[in-house]
Order: C-alpha cells, then structure tokens, then sequence
C-alpha cells in the first residue's frame, strides 16, 4: 500500500484549477459535556453551511495530501486506504490533558471532476465529562481551469 500512495501522491488525481464545494458542519455533545460547556460560559458551535471557491495547484494538492496521510505526533493511523478513486483514513489521539481523539475521514474523487469528503472527529473528555462529535461533509465540483480572480492555491468564501 506504501507505493501505491507514493505513486497517488506524484501527480493530483482531480482537475487543476477553479472548484466550488459546499461544507456542511454540525456538532453535537453530549448532555454532561454540554452542562459543563455552558458553566465554563462556551456554546456549542450551530450546524452551519459554506460555499466556497479554491483554485486547486498542484502544490495546494500536494500539501494537503502529505497532511492526511501522515499522522502527528501524538497521533496513529488504525487504518489507512488508498485507490484510484479515494482514500480513507481512521486516525487516533491521546491528548496530553487527557482528550482522546478519533478523526475518521472518507475522501472520493472519482473521475477527478467531483470530490466528496465525509469526516467525523470525536473527542473523548477526560473524567467522564462526556463527547463532542464533530461531522463535517463537502461536496466539490470542478468548474473550470482557469481560477478567474481567486488566486492559485487559495479559498475564498463565496455566496
């Protein structure tokens, strides 16, 4: 599997250029967790939506690549997948104040027109203070090779 992400990652498997994507996020805690949340004066962020515009480059891809397929410290993959239409990845973190973390991650990008990414961060409190889960889905299309007036390897927000 190592060289096959190693071949993945020589070139982008999508389109290079100007894609949009909207992101879906919601949170959701658990009764304890958010108690405490709300005695430390801290709100538990609203399920939002965001349209975006990135002008994918090869470097942008690259970068982005080399961060989800390495593990921080602190941090192991219990599971890493790769083929020619996506990768999937199950990541776990012992925090240092005690937190433990899971990110589980499926990215698709199918004929390198169309993306779509379902992630999940859970994060286990210390004390039996409860869990927040974290979801978090994108859909993104390939618009068009020039990039227009986003800069090449940003994202900006759009309407």
């Amino acid at each position: 599997m190592v060289g096959a992400a190693a071949a993945q990652a020589q070139s982008a498997p999508v389109k290079l250029g100007l894609w949009e994507a909207t992101t879906q996020k919601q949170t959701t805690v658990t009764p304890g967790l958010a108690e405490l949340l709300k005695e430390k004066g801290k709100t538990v962020p609203a399920p939002s939506v965001t349209h975006t515009h990135t002008c994918e480059t090869e470097a942008r891809w690259q970068k982005a690549y080399a961060a989800v397929t390495k593990a921080p410290q602190g941090c192991s993959f219990t599971h890493k997948a790769e083929d020619a239409h996506g990768l999937q990845t199950s990541l776990k973190c012992d925090v240092p104040d005690g937190r433990k973390l899971v990110l589980d991650s499926k990215l698709a990008w199918g004929n390198g027109t169309a993306m779509e990414l379902n992630a999940s961060l859970t994060t286990v409190y210390p004390q039996g203070d409860g869990q927040m889960v974290e979801s978090t889905h994108t859909v993104s299309r390939f618009v068009s090779k020039d990039c227009g007036s986003v800069a090449p390897g940003t994202t900006v927000t759009s309407h």
